[in-house]
Order: structure tokens, then C-alpha cells, then sequence
């Protein structure tokens, strides 16, 4: 009875696919190893990416940064950087920002993000987190960025 009514109900449910500008990276390599089951245990400076309440178990500052060159070899150069910064405020929680960026010579993509997380006192095994995201893109101008409509917004 429960499978009819849930077939009838994904009937009326729209499918469609969202598309996204941004080529948002993964990093840190031990989140990258971890397959990203990091924001599980998110315990250092990269829980403003993976998961900001993680942030409210943090004792200590904690900074950490990632550079690398993405397919070396290729003429136009493509890099991708990272930092991360966080500060705990003690018995108010820990705040963090950390940035992201994708940059080639004709292509920028930039993530800033400002993250504040907090254990709850009476509760210390629960904490919670909230994330403020800033996207940002920039290209430049050519002939085919001035005849192509995507371009034109």
C-alpha cells in the first residue's frame, strides 16, 4: 500500500537538473583521503569548509593553506589555492573564514566563507555551525566572451 502511495506521489514530483558556474574543489588531503567523510569528525581548521560546526570543539587557532597547479603542461596555467583561519572565542564558540580560489588567465572563481560554530553547553556532544558563502567569478573580456550569450549578463 506504502510503495503505491509513494509511486503515485513521485509522479507529481518535477525532475530537473540544476546546472552550477563554479568548480567547487575539494581540499585538504586528509579530507581528500578521507573521501570526504571528513565532515563526520571535522576537527581542525578545514571544518569551515566541511562542516562549521565542528568548529565549537576547537581550543586553539589553527591556519592552514594549499596551493597547487592544476594540469601542468597545459599553455594556459590553471591554479587552485586555499586558505583557512580559525579562532576560537572560548566560552562563545569559534568563528573561521577561509577562501577559495580557481584562477587561470581568462577565469576566476573565488569562494569566501565565513563560518561560526558552537557546542552546546548543557549538551557537549552536540554542537551546531552555520556557513556565510560569497561566489565570486570574473572573465575576461575577448571576442568570443562579446558574441556569446552567456557571457552577456
Amino acid at each position: 500500500m506504502y510503495i503505491v502511495l509513494w509511486c503515485i506521489i513521485l509522479l507529481f514530483v518535477p525532475i530537473s537538473t540544476i546546472y552550477s558556474a563554479f568548480q567547487y574543489l575539494d581540499v585538504g588531503a586528509r579530507q581528500l583521503g578521507m573521501n570526504t567523510a571528513f565532515s563526520a569528525i571535522a576537527d581542525d581548521a578545514n571544518s569551515v569548509i566541511y562542516n562549521p560546526a565542528g568548529l565549537g570543539r576547537m581550543t586553539r587557532p589553527e591556519i592552514t593553506t594549499m596551493y597547487a597547479s592544476l594540469y601542468p603542461g597545459i599553455t594556459d596555467r590553471l591554479d587552485e589555492s586555499y586558505f583557512a583561519y580559525i579562532q576560537p572565542l572560548f566560552w562563545f564558540g569559534t568563528i573561521g573564514i577561509s577562501g577559495i580560489g580557481l584562477t587561470s588567465s581568462l577565469y576566476t572563481e573565488s569562494v569566501v566563507t565565513i563560518s561560526y560554530g558552537r557546542t552546546i553547553p548543557s549538551l557537549p556532544n552536540i554542537s551546531l555551525g552555520i556557513n556565510f558563502k560569497y561566489l565570486g567569478k570574473f572573465y575576461v573580456g575577448n571576442d568570443y566572451t562579446r558574441i556569446d550569450p552567456a557571457f552577456a549578463a
